[in-house]
């Protein structure tokens, strides 16, 4: 008998295993923001989206 996850996190752990890391939208806050986003259709992460492309620019930010 496995766990059954919302539908939500099995989409956002197929793309966090198959995207290599990346700081321009494949970082860990806006892996976290598109599963929030997917979730409650909400994206609390599109103020900053765009906006750094580095870690200095994310700790900008």
């Amino acid at each position: 008998m496995g766990l059954e996850f919302h539908p939500a996190i099995e989409r956002a752990r197929a793309i966090w295993r198959s995207t290599p890391f990346d700081w321009n939208g494949a970082d860990c806050m806006a892996s976290v923001c598109d599963y929030v986003a997917d979730r409650w259709g909400v994206d609390p992460a599109s103020p900053w989206r765009g906006a750094y492309s580095d870690e200095a620019g994310a700790r900008a930010i």
